[in-house]
């Protein structure tokens, strides 16, 4: 996977979803997190710990990776407008309005 510096402490993760990076000391906030984004991944831009995480919006892809370091103690910050899509996903895929019907 590609990385690329675009500024100092600044790079973009390439993956499914294009992750922003901004490093200081050694800790992170991601711009979205696809599922490509892992721990080791970050080490090499010399990240030990990812402190938050910035959602642009609620899309599986964009969101993807974020639950895991979440579990580890980073801040998620989502739209207010969808913040309880975050908040209550289950509700969310229960409701038949927000799944396909192609069969």
């Amino acid at each position: 996977m590609d990385t690329q510096q675009i500024a100092a402490n600044l790079y973009v993760l390439s993956g499914a979803v294009a992750t922003g990076v901004l490093i200081a000391d050694g800790k992170a906030l991601l711009f979205d997190c696809c599922d490509t984004v892992t721990d080791e991944r970050l080490a090499l831009l010399g990240v030990s710990d990812v402190e938050m995480i910035l959602c642009t919006q609620h899309r599986r892809p964009n969101v993807a990776g974020a639950y895991g370091f979440v579990e580890k103690g980073a801040r998620l910050f989502a739209p207010a407008d969808e913040r309880h899509l975050f908040d209550d996903v289950v509700s969310y895929w229960r409701d038949p309005a927000n799944r396909w019907h192609l069969y």
